[in-house]
């Protein structure tokens, strides 16, 4: 993606945060770093901390 893209998008978590939790930041941030597609994602194995 174009940097002004993924400018946009950064500038936007913490709105997303607030509207719809810590949760929903945190996965899209995830899929933001590893590029991967939501059903692949999906299968990854992690454990969320506090």
């Amino acid at each position: 993606m174009p940097d002004e893209v993924m400018n946009a998008l950064n500038e936007a978590l913490p709105l997303l945060e607030a509207r719809s939790g810590r949760a929903a930041r945190v996965t899209v941030e995830v899929l933001m770093d590893t590029g991967r597609r939501r059903t692949r994602s999906v299968n990854c194995r992690w454990t969320a901390r506090p």
